[in-house]
């Protein structure tokens, strides 16, 4: 862990970190961090996910994947990844990952609104269609398989994730 905290900016003193970690469980149980990027005035997306357990640092462009491109869907796509590498990496063991994302947007898609979503046809309470209904799904489909968690974080303890989407999408 304290790789960890050398590569990410917190202003706070140490035993404050620990304390906020043990609470985010970040100690206890390996984990992948995420995060999207997106530039509506270029029209480009990317990707951050980190593992220090698994050694992962991925800086990826996905302007090529989707038609169309949204901070929404390289935060969902960062997920996905996440849980991909997690699926293909560690099945056997993992539900002893958590997946940290600081997009509530995700998190609460995955976590809560799609129970209700699949219920009544992907639809908003507008009657719309819901946004990255298959990124959503996806994502659900392989959180449910590996019995992992997807937990949201506050931005501040995504630093490193963050750094790996900006960097895909402004060099």
């Amino acid at each position: 862990m304290e790789y960890l905290y050398k590569h990410i900016n917190i202003k706070f003193p140490q035993n404050q970190i620990v304390a906020k970690a043990k609470s985010l469980s970040i100690i206890t149980k390996k984990s992948f961090y995420c995060d999207g990027s997106y530039s509506s005035k270029l029209n480009l997306a990317g990707i951050g996910v980190y593992s220090e357990h698994l050694d992962i640092n991925i800086s990826l462009g996905i302007n090529n994947l989707f038609k169309k491109l949204s901070n929404n869907v390289a935060e969902l796509f960062a997920i996905k990844s996440a849980l991909l590498i997690l699926h293909e990496k560690d099945l056997e063991n993992a539900s002893k990952y958590e997946v940290y994302s600081d997009s509530k947007y995700c998190v609460d898609s995955v976590n809560i609104f799609i129970k209700h979503w699949q219920k009544n046809g992907f639809k908003t309470k507008d009657g719309e269609n819901v946004k990255n209904k298959e990124l959503i799904v996806d994502i659900y489909n392989l959180t449910s398989t590996l019995k992992c968690s997807l937990i949201w974080i506050p931005r501040e303890y995504n630093t490193i994730a963050d750094l790996l989407a900006k960097k895909s999408v402004f060099g």
